[in-house]
């Protein structure tokens, strides 16, 4: 595998695969993103620079055409203390991962919520969130607290979608990826629920 190293502030940047199949690359530090086909040549589609607000923006648009999905309600999720442009980016990101847009209010939300119990701001814990899931990495995951086994996502997909068998490898990647999302809204969810007893 080629390391790619971002030009802007010269670190790794994140491997991981679009919905069609393209491979992004993403810096962690909202610096740049680019696209890769599997074949490693370059694609212009996902050029994002951190301080390319107009071109972040225009992005978001295209991919929330025909969705109810608005900026300010990821703004008004994320208690607005996060920069335009990471949101952009981070939204845009999940998008063209093929997160559900109407579930991303409350995602993102929950990430911040889970990020802010083990002392992280909001931009990492939205990463941790979207990275984390996209590449299937328990360790980046484990940045806001979520800790689980593939077996209980397999497990867990199987019961809901009354599946005896084996699972195909798309449905393993949307098992992972749907009971992660379920356990960071549900962790989020109990944390709220704690905090607000005490009080």
């Amino acid at each position: 595998m080629t390391r790619q190293i971002c030009a802007n502030c010269g670190e790794p940047m994140i491997e991981c695969y679009t919905k069609k199949g393209m491979k992004l690359y993403v810096c962690l530090h909202a610096k740049a993103t680019y696209v890769q086909d599997r074949t490693g040549r370059p694609k212009h589609a996902l050029i994002y620079c951190h301080s390319n607000i107009f071109g972040l923006k225009q992005a978001f648009d295209n991919m929330t055409r025909e969705t109810r999905l608005t900026i300010k309600q990821l703004q008004n999720a994320t208690e607005n203390k996060i920069d335009p442009a990471s949101l952009y980016k981070s939204a845009n990101l999940a998008l063209e991962l093929d997160f559900d847009p109407d579930q991303l209010p409350e995602l993102f939300g929950a990430a911040m919520t889970l990020g802010y119990s083990l002392g992280l701001n909001a931009t990492k814990s939205i990463e941790s969130l979207v990275v984390g899931i996209a590449r299937k990495s328990r360790l980046v995951l484990d940045n806001i607290g979520v800790i689980f086994l593939a077996d209980d996502a397999y497990r867990w997909y199987r019961a809901e979608n009354n599946i005896d068998g084996e699972l195909s490898e798309a449905d393993r990647d949307k098992a992972w990826k749907s009971y992660a999302v379920k356990q960071v809204i549900e962790k989020a969810k109990r944390i709220k629920s704690e905090g607000s007893k005490k009080q």
